[in-house]
């Protein structure tokens, strides 16, 4: 008996679970996330740091990867996200995160860029979901050229993975300028967001310079990592692409400034130098560049100041909640049976209560209109307020139903007709006299004799009421009767 209560329970426990897990099933599958891939992107471009549109570049410029997006409404829910590829021939300096607002600051979407594989998706908000009209927008990330695929002085096809391409020109290398006295440059590290590496390039132009001191001032969000300086005499090739370490100075003629800075007493110079070094990110790598000053003073040069910033990374977008206006006309005039129907009418659009367009509308459109594109935010971010009129129809009546019409014609009004004159005779005294005497007599007859038939009626209903008595006594009597 145990055992069977056992395994009784234990039917029931099993069973239980499966309901579990079966609920948990269908509750997953309908919350389960779609990704439209790049079903919404309707453009795409390279642009500089500008946000000008280009298709030449130099290997070294920064360059802005840009795509054009337009959601229609109700078709995305929250939590569904459209996702882009980087063209191969451009990489990511590191993993980006952003967020794509409206004009009034609300989120639309979330941005996450994956710089090992270039994949950009995003998520949309329930924003999304909500609108009432399509959402149109863009967004950009900062890359870089591909050096181990692109050369300098070359055309290259960039293709975006949805069948489009960019036909893209890379200048030819220029190389230092051969006064150059101070330069400087920096990246981030391909492995860590947070690692930025700095180079600065003394006296390319192989000056005479005595006494020279080099300073470097760290930016904003960074601190120098402690011990990450180097500095050394190079030697460039003819081209000015690279170079050879011919030695280092010493450390002891490098002193750091806590994590701010540092800087190198190099003496009396004739040569190039290089300076490495390596600075943090404080920020976790958020920031979309980072900056850097460097300073070269000597006893016979004027003092020479460059600031650098690290080429852009990060991304950026924005998105316009556009409204659409849009009604019709009915005319209720019996098919414009009696010919008044104009040939077109005119509606005005306001907002804000002042008139910003208008549209004549005609049988050829079937009497319909819209206003299309229309901005549903002011720059503040507050909602505009629109409002749509029509211009008066003569002959017609016009009733407005939100952004529909219905002109109704004015129906004509019967006229009266006009009586025809008549001659009356006047009659003479004597006639009158005659005709007062007659309906006089006639008055007095008719009140001393009755009516023919008064008398008759009068009998039947004496007669009538009669029957009624004898008839109520007769019942009395035989009731009185049957008791006894």
């Amino acid at each position: 008996m145990k055992s069977k209560n056992k395994s009784f329970k234990l039917l029931m426990v099993l069973s239980l679970l499966m309901c579990l897990v079966g609920i948990n099933l269908f509750t997953t599958s309908n919350v389960f996330a779609a990704d439209y891939g790049n079903k919404f992107i309707t453009g795409h471009e390279l642009t500089d740091d500008l946000g000008n549109p280009k298709t030449d570049f130099g290997i070294y410029d920064d360059v802005q990867a840009h795509w054009n997006f337009d959601i229609p409404v109700g078709s995305v829910s929250q939590g569904d996200a459209m996702s882009v590829n980087v063209p191969d021939l451009l990489t990511l300096s590191k993993d980006v995160t952003f967020e794509i607002k409206d004009e009034a600051g609300n989120v639309i979407g979330t941005a996450v860029a994956n710089h090992l594989t270039g994949e950009i998706t995003v998520t949309f908000s329930k924003l999304v979901e909500n609108a009432t009209s399509d959402i149109k927008g863009s967004f950009s990330v900062w890359v870089k050229w591909d050096k181990q695929r692109v050369e300098e002085d070359t055309t290259v096809v960039v293709d975006w993975k949805d069948g489009g391409t960019t036909e893209v020109n890379i200048g030819p290398a220029t190389g230092p300028d051969k006064d150059e006295v101070l330069y400087k440059w920096g990246w981030i590290d391909e492995n860590d967001s947070t690692l930025i590496h700095w180079q600065a390039r003394i006296n390319y132009a192989k000056k005479n310079i005595q006494k020279a001191v080099y300073t470097d001032i760290i930016g904003g969000n960074q601190n120098l990592v402690s011990g990450s300086i180097s500095v050394a005499n190079v030697t460039y090739s003819s081209d000015g692409e690279n170079y050879n370490v011919d030695g280092y100075y010493p450390q002891a003629s490098i002193l750091e400034n806590g994590v701010n800075g540092f800087t190198v007493n190099l003496g009396d110079i004739s040569n190039t130098i290089i300076v490495d070094y390596l600075t943090r990110a404080t920020d976790g790598g958020l920031s979309q560049q980072y900056e850097n000053r460097g300073e070269l003073t000597g006893e016979n040069i004027e003092k020479q100041v460059v600031e650098v910033h690290t080429p852009n990374n990060g991304g950026n977008g924005n998105a316009s909640m556009k409204l659409s206006i849009s009604g019709e006309k009915t005319w209720i005039d019996d098919n414009n049976a009696r010919g008044l129907r104009p040939s077109f009418i005119s509606i005005e659009l306001y907002r804000n209560g002042e008139k910003i367009d208008s549209r004549d509308v005609t049988a050829k459109e079937n009497w319909k209109y819209s206003f299309t594109n229309l901005d549903k935010y002011d720059e503040s971010g507050k909602l505009y307020d629109y409002d749509v009129k029509e211009v008066p129809v003569s002959n017609y009546t016009s009733q407005q139903e939100g952004y529909n019409f219905i002109n109704t014609i004015i129906p004509v009004k019967e006229e009266t007709p006009e009586k025809p004159n008549q001659s009356i005779t006047t009659p003479s005294s004597s006639s009158q006299v005659m005709s007062t005497s007659s309906s006089s007599m006639e008055s007095k007859t008719s009140e001393k004799l009755p009516k023919t038939g008064d008398s008759s009626m009068n009998f039947f209903k004496e007669l009538g009421i009669l029957l009624l008595i004898s008839g109520g006594l007769g019942m009395i009597y035989i009731r009185r009767k049957s008791k006894i």
